[in-house]
């Protein structure tokens, strides 16, 4: 690093960023890429209808699929968790 970036701020000046090489020759680590033992993937659907009010679902669809392990629908959910927080852009 140079004595002018050590005695100044870092706004303006490009920084090396210890990353960008592993990232830009396809070798970085994510969390999706991870497998583990018995790992399952969730799914969330939103309605289609904005503003809808839901009378019913039927999930026997869903859970007769090949290798689905389970189906939650939002007031199953609300049975057992409390509100979650969210983080809305305005």
């Amino acid at each position: 690093m140079t004595e002018r970036l050590k005695n100044s701020s870092w706004i303006g000046h490009s920084l090396e960023r210890r990353e960008d090489l592993r990232l830009l020759q396809g070798k970085g680590r994510f969390t999706d890429d991870m497998t583990l033992p018995r790992m399952a993937h969730v799914a969330v659907l939103p309605s289609p209808y904005a503003h809808a009010r839901i009378v019913r679902i039927d999930t026997s669809a869903a859970q007769a699929l090949p290798g689905v392990y389970l189906v939650v629908t939002g007031a199953e959910l609300a049975e057992s968790v409390g509100p979650m927080p969210t983080l809305s852009n305005p």
